[in-house]
């Protein structure tokens, strides 16, 4: 590797690592708030709370319409006048589309809550749903102007300004007020409403109106193609809550699979999502650059031998944080967690091919993969379910989301993969899904389950130092280039 190609490995690096202490801050909140929920709400609400959550994810997805991940191409190397008016477009189809879903979710709240059996109020619940999809749908705009501007710090500053307003607003609402699942979402709404101003504030962000409906057509073009994936993903993730609740009729269970979805999850915002922010941006723009082949494949490898030890950890201590963060009365879940974790992970590495779907706007191969992978969830799920419970919904989450992987690989063509993908997925996922299937077998609950689960990632990593997926010169070398590019007063700033 040259020392050019180490110091954009240290870049995205460095990148990568702001972004993921600005993860762990944008989802500290949600942590801290984790056992308020849990305990506060019991399983019944916090389960319904999931549900809303759900909810709103699908929401989130049809106001935002892939049109963030646009703005942020769309600014990257624009000048300032079409910036503001890039910027200003997305603002508009956001505030546009939520006024409109949010008729509509109003009209029909108090018809899904009586078929769904929520047992909340209608007319609250909906505000609720509403008001945190509006608001974090324009933090994402928010977001994404700071990714393709590099100022992952000010990014990070926002997370954590949105930490500290979750927990306020959590303990008054729930604590203090003890409006039930309503009242998180609120929470959830304020912080992110205030995050997004502060960013606003701190960007200097400008909007223009101007010429508003070409360059949102423009946005659209770029984005519309993205949502089908979006909404594949969605599915994928976040139905089963769903196929639970009416497969079962429990909002119980819902709860503990949530609580250790949740704790499984932790792999999106301790590495994939904090790898993805940087990645995005770093290689559309070293997208001609004459290293940017090897960039691709390298990255890509270091992508899965790092996830796959990220999954691992989680896998180890799965029993404590459980039991620390949610509570006794969800150990049941602890057997999920690997897997759900291995399922992020797969889905992240589907994702290492959408800087070349987007550079070539062959974005249609991402919807196919995510639709069948949607397909198949809720297909396994209903098999699944009746027989094994939380853990058959876990299982469905983790084929469909290795059928989105092997679809996007089979779809994009030789010339777009990272070179050498086939080989290290063949290396790190049979390894890293032999370890967490194995802990997921029921070995009587409590200390002893806790004890398999370590085991079985002991056992995890000898293997993929075995067969040559993790290395010594990689820890060492991805060590250093870390340490280096956070003493770079480029990435600093």
């Amino acid at each position: 590797m040259t020392a050019k190609q180490d110091r954009s490995l240290s870049r995205l690096g460095g990148h990568s690592l702001i972004y993921a202490a600005s993860s762990v801050l944008g989802q500290l909140g949600s942590l801290l708030t984790f056992p308020l929920y849990t305990r506060a709400l019991g399983p019944s609400s916090y389960g319904i709370l999931a549900i809303g959550l759900a909810a709103a994810g699908v929401l989130r997805t049809l106001v935002i319409s892939g049109t963030n991940t646009a703005l942020m191409h769309a600014r990257i190397g624009a000048d300032e006048r079409r910036a503001r008016e890039s910027t200003g477009a997305a603002v508009a189809w956001v505030v546009i589309v939520s006024v409109a879903l949010g008729l509509v979710w109003l009209l029909f709240s108090p018809l899904i809550a009586a078929v769904a059996r929520l047992g909340e109020n209608a007319t609250a619940f909906g505000w609720g749903v509403i008001a945190y999809v509006f608001a974090d749908s324009l933090l994402e705009l928010m977001f994404s102007v700071a990714r393709a501007e590099s100022r992952p710090r000010v990014y990070a500053l926002a997370n954590g300004l949105r930490v500290v307003v979750t927990i306020a607003a959590a303990v008054v609402l729930l604590v203090g007020l003890h409006v039930g699942a309503s009242g998180a979402l609120v929470a959830m709404a304020i912080a992110s409403l205030t995050a997004c101003t502060w960013l606003v504030w701190q960007l200097r962000v400008r909007i223009s109106l101007h010429d508003v409906a070409r360059r949102l057509q423009r946005l659209l073009s770029d984005g519309l193609p993205l949502l089908p994936a979006n909404l594949g993903s969605w599915v994928t993730d976040l139905a089963d809550r769903y196929l639970l609740l009416f497969i079962t009729g429990s909002t119980v269970l819902v709860g503990v699979y949530s609580a250790g979805y949740r704790v499984g999850s932790l792999v999106t915002v301790l590495f994939v999502g904090p790898f993805h922010t940087a990645y995005l941006p770093f290689m559309l723009e070293h997208a001609e650059h004459e290293s940017a082949e090897h960039l691709y494949a390298e990255t890509s490898r270091l992508f899965l031998a790092f996830g796959a030890v990220t999954v691992l950890v989680l896998q180890a201590v799965a029993f404590p944080l459980v039991r620390v963060l949610a509570g006794s009365s969800y150990l049941s879940s602890v057997r999920i967690v690997g897997v759900v974790a291995l399922g992020c992970l797969l889905a992240g590495a589907a994702m290492l091919m959408t800087p070349e779907a987007l550079k070539e706007r062959r974005t249609s191969s991402l919807a196919v993969a995510f639709g069948a992978g949607a397909v198949l969830n809720v297909a396994a799920n209903l098999v699944l379910i009746p027989t094994m419970g939380m853990l058959g919904a876990a299982l469905a989450t983790l084929g469909a989301y290795a059928l989105v992987l092997l679809v996007i690989l089979v779809l994009t063509p030789r010339s777009a993969r990272p070179r050498g993908i086939w080989t290290e997925i063949g290396r790190v996922v049979p390894v890293t899904a032999v370890a967490v299937c194995i802990a997921a077998i029921d070995f009587g609950g409590g200390g002893r389950q806790g004890l398999v689960s370590l085991a079985c990632a002991a056992v995890g990593f000898g293997l993929l130092v075995a067969v040559g997926a993790l290395r010594v010169a990689d820890v060492t070398r991805v060590a250093g280039s870390l340490s280096s590019a956070l003493t770079r007063r480029g990435v600093q700033a």
